[in-house]
């Protein structure tokens, strides 16, 4: 469906992404995971165009991507990057036209989506007065307006307490189970262990893991701890911070 071959983009710093390459086949559910400034926002930027590759291709079902696959995938963003102003219903019509969807039907997907979130009495409410959760679903609910057939999620269950983010999972879930292709962007690893099916690593701009998981057989934690290392503190220093009282 998604094929990212030898993508690289470099900033002057010497962040960036080095020679990316992994596909994301049709019906997957994809965990790409990586720390903090490992290349995953880059990767899908640049899959979306919104900033330009130093050099690579990516293709969308074996053609190199054009402006009307765009308009088959979705991009479910961080929270803090919404017209935070707009009210609900605007915003998610708003996200419709921008895809060419009729005002009908956006009106009609609109009360549906609602509905089904559980978010109906906050359609008139702007997104900046919403809680994380709230905001979360106001953001799948646009995500959904136009039915793309690929979603990729930027951390979507930041900033959200135990409840929220189960549900959040729960749907993502149910979404794959429709046939929707997903990929998740995630630094907690735990959440993506029980729902993926294929499992993307990046370090340091670079892919390092990329194959089929057994979500049965197989931890994220283990492979990542594997390739990566566990990061261990020192605790001897808080040993000395506290006056070695372990030792008393």
């Amino acid at each position: 469906m998604l094929e990212i071959k030898r993508l690289w983009k470099v900033y002057k710093n010497g962040s960036g992404i080095k020679d990316v390459s992994f596909k994301i086949r049709k019906g997957d559910l994809v965990a790409f995971v990586g720390a903090n400034g490992a290349g995953k926002t880059t990767t899908i930027k640049t899959i979306f165009k919104e900033i330009k590759s130093d050099s690579g291709s990516i293709k969308y079902d074996n053609h190199l991507i054009e402006k009307k696959d765009l308009r088959k995938m979705a991009f479910f963003p961080d929270s803090n990057n919404i017209p935070l102003d707009l009210k609900v219903n605007e915003y998610i019509e708003f996200v419709g036209l921008l895809y060419g969807i009729k005002s009908s039907d956006i009106e009609n997907a609109r009360i549906k989506l609602l509905n089904m979130l559980k978010i109906t009495d906050l359609g008139e409410s702007k997104l900046k007065d919403l809680s994380a959760g709230e905001k979360k679903k106001a953001i799948m609910a646009a995500t959904l307006v136009y039915k793309p057939e690929l979603i990729i999620f930027d951390e979507p269950t930041a900033n959200l307490d135990v409840k929220s983010k189960n549900e959040f999972l729960t749907i993502i879930k149910k979404l794959h189970d429709q046939g929707i292709t997903i990929m998740i962007t995630s630094h907690l690893i735990d959440e993506l262990q029980l729902i993926s099916n294929w499992l993307v690593i990046i370090d340091a701009g670079k892919i390092i893991y990329n194959a089929e998981f057994d979500n049965e057989t197989q931890k994220i934690i283990d492979i990542h701890n594997k390739l990566i290392g566990k990061e261990n503190p020192d605790l001897n220093q808080i040993d000395d911070f506290y006056g070695n009282k372990s030792n008393t």
